[in-house]
């Protein structure tokens, strides 16, 4: 195909692509709409994959862009493409496997040209470019087998559906054939690719990968002692998975491989110890092989403990620690939660404090995203708990008694406490005798002065909160255990980091959620009294948070709620921040749903504070859908609408007749009849 591009077009869309390298915020959209015109040329994706090939002279980063620009039109456009263009495409990105560029990241944007192709084109239409890739897989020349190795990793883990078909099975079969050797390459990074491209046939149990089973086995422990650690991960993944979905198979090399990730989950490599760590997890969920590992339950539970405590990578990652320092923030992941840390004070200080520190926390939450090796062991040793109870637990207790009472280091009885709270649902039973000296140590810890523990503390104790309301039948017992502990979480309430008031308000929520009027009400004065101080004091963060609490608390007293002096501390505060909030602040989302549960619970009680509030949310309403008819759009966001009519049915039902004349003196039943139709 002899296609040429027209010069004064090739440097108008050059300078484009150039452009888009380092653009301002006020360049972006200025660029988009100069590429959007470029879609109206038939030829468009022709010169993109021109200069992404064939201008070798042109710096690798537009070239680049420009193949990433092509990927995304072959994905997002690719049944409007003409197909004398496609074929452009097809014929140049082949070519290019024949002369592989110097630039690592041109060749990468080439294969993922071909691996967008093959996806949306399906394999059984181009079955050329798969025998082309195989066939370079032979090549004396490395530039080309990388490339070849790295564009069927991305096919196979893009299109590994369509690559498992009836009718795609033999070139899946000459795949697996031909990259099972590379896991044994002198170049770490052909190995790397080829274990993860096969790796990806695993989670679909691929008839193809059964028929060479044997061989990948084998290449799999030769390759397990590698010294590269993305080759050693890359073989973690893939007995996790080959235990999950080839279960029989693995099992005559059952032993072998539990010794194999005891060995990797002690790693001095984080994410090698981190992808090990999961093979416990996954163990826990095949009952019928349990058995096999109960032996090795006092080998893997020491290890799984040690990787709960922070390693000195992580505390880099997060700031140093210093235990003298006050003033000093640190952000810290914590099991299935995220926090930061400042150093203590004196109770007495603690509401000046919180007023220092509670502004709008605005770290990447993304960050915390992020799957450590202590979260991970967390969920493994839950997982194990769970699944083997008695035998878990009593491994777990001399450790355990060894890390919280015997250590001087704050990491290792951070990491007690995390375990404990990880065993608690699996190991109640057999915890149970234990928990009145346990108990009170974790409530000690809540008032310790360091904020890792204390927050940590917070989560483990409302995971025994089922047994501390036990406690309540018995008077001494209540005394002795509920009420030091319901005590010290109150206090966390009002502490002065905002990761242990989160985790707190948290560990409290799951309390009143399993409590009882019974054992609530007596301590409604003191419980209403702290969360109305953090009501006051709290940033946007974690108000959230604790009108979840308030409403939680609600629910669970009833109309016990519904005494003058609960309504005299209760109200006032969030009567306050009601009338602070705008109405188009999407901060009155969770006021409005914290007042639903207690106008609820209020019943009567709620009468006083109706008119201005039942009057807003009406006008909420109303506002909402006016907006909608102006701008002539069916589509809004209809928590604008749903949220206050919640708290609408919450007076309703709380006041019932009486609360005919807010109702009569307002627009609520036409509303309903048009909120009706917006609905259906």
């Amino acid at each position: 195909m002899s296609w040429q591009p027209e010069s004064n077009n090739l440097n108008q869309l050059l300078t484009i692509l150039r452009d888009a390298i380092n653009p301002s915020n006020k360049e972006q959209a200025i660029l988009q709409q100069r590429i959007l015109r470029f879609n109206e040329y038939a030829e468009y994706n022709s010169y993109l994959v021109y200069i992404l090939v064939k201008m070798t002279h042109e710096d690798g980063y537009t070239r680049a862009i420009a193949g990433l620009t092509l990927k995304n039109n072959l994905l997002n456009h690719f049944n409007l493409m003409p197909l004398v263009t496609l074929n452009y495409v097809k014929q140049v990105s082949l070519e290019a496997l024949d002369h592989p560029d110097p630039d690592s990241t041109v060749r990468r944007a080439i294969g993922s040209v071909i691996t967008a192709i093959v996806v949306r084109g399906q394999v059984l239409n181009w079955p050329e470019s798969i025998h082309t890739l195989i066939n370079k897989l032979d090549s004396p020349e490395p530039l080309a087998v990388e490339m070849a190795l790295d564009t069927l990793q991305k096919i196979c883990e893009d299109n590994m559906m369509d690559m498992n078909d009836d009718i795609n099975m033999s070139m899946l079969d000459q795949i697996i054939y031909k990259l099972i050797p590379f896991s044994s390459h002198p170049i770490p990074r052909f190995r790397v690719l080829a274990i993860s491209a096969i790796s990806y046939s695993i989670p679909h149990k691929s008839f193809s990968l059964l028929k060479h089973m044997d061989a990948f086995l084998r290449s799999l422990f030769f390759a397990a002692s590698d010294e590269t650690v993305q080759v050693r991960q890359e073989v973690c993944r893939s007995f996790i998975m080959l235990l999950d979905n080839f279960t029989n198979h693995v099992l005559p090399h059952l032993e072998q491989l539990i010794e194999y990730m005891i060995y990797c989950n002690q790693s001095e490599n984080s994410q090698i110890a981190l992808e090990a760590s999961e093979f416990w997890n996954r163990f826990a969920n095949i009952e019928h092989l349990h058995h096999y590992l109960i032996p090795y339950l006092p080998r893997v539970i020491p290890v799984i403990l040690k990787s709960l405590e922070y390693t000195e990578e992580d505390l880099l990652a997060f700031g140093d620690y210093d235990e003298g320092d006050e003033e000093q923030m640190l952000l810290l992941p914590r099991y299935r939660r995220k926090h930061s840390g400042i150093q203590i004070h004196n109770d007495d200080d603690e509401e000046e404090d919180l007023e220092d520190n509670n502004e709008d926390d605005v770290e990447d939450d993304g960050f915390f995203s992020v799957w450590t090796l202590r979260k991970y062991s967390a969920t493994s040793l839950e997982a194990l708990t769970m699944a083997f109870k008695s035998h878990v637990v009593i491994v777990l207790l001399p450790l355990l008694d060894q890390s919280l009472f015997h250590s001087q280091q704050w990491k290792t009885v951070e990491s007690g406490i995390l375990a404990l709270g990880a065993a608690a649902e699996g190991g109640m039973n057999d915890l149970t005798s234990h928990l009145s000296v346990l108990v009170p140590f974790l409530v000690t810890n809540l008032s310790s002065p360091n904020v890792y523990i204390r927050y940590i503390s917070c989560w483990t104790i409302s995971r025994f909160s089922s047994w501390l309301l036990s406690q309540c039948d018995d008077q001494e017992s209540c005394s002795r255990y509920f009420e030091p502990a319901l005590r010290e979480l109150l206090r966390r309430i009002l502490d002065r980091n905002i990761r242990v008031q989160e985790a707190a308000c948290s560990a409290f929520s799951i309390l009143e959620e399993q409590a009882t009027s019974k054992e609530l009400v007596p301590y409604l004065p003191v419980i209403l009294n702290h969360l109305t101080r953090a009501l006051r004091l709290y940033g946007n963060r974690n108000l959230k948070l604790l009108y979840d609490t308030l409403g939680t608390l609600a629910e669970s007293v009833g109309s016990a709620l519904n005494d003058p002096q609960c309504i005299s501390v209760l109200m006032p505060p969030l009567i306050f921040k009601w009338n602070s909030l705008a109405d188009t602040d999407h901060h009155l989302f969770p006021l409005l749903s914290c007042l639903t549960d207690i106008a609820t619970s209020l019943g009567t009680g709620f009468l006083p504070f109706t008119e201005p509030v039942f009057s807003r949310c009406v006008l909420l309403v109303t506002n909402t859908l006016q907006a909608s008819v102006l701008d002539g759009e069916d589509e809004f966001d209809d928590e604008w609408i749903s949220t206050p009519l919640d708290l609408l049915s919450g007076i309703v039902q709380g006041l019932g007749s009486q609360v005919e004349p807010f109702v009569k003196n307002s627009t609520l039943l036409p509303l309903l009849t048009v909120c009706s139709h917006y609905v259906g």
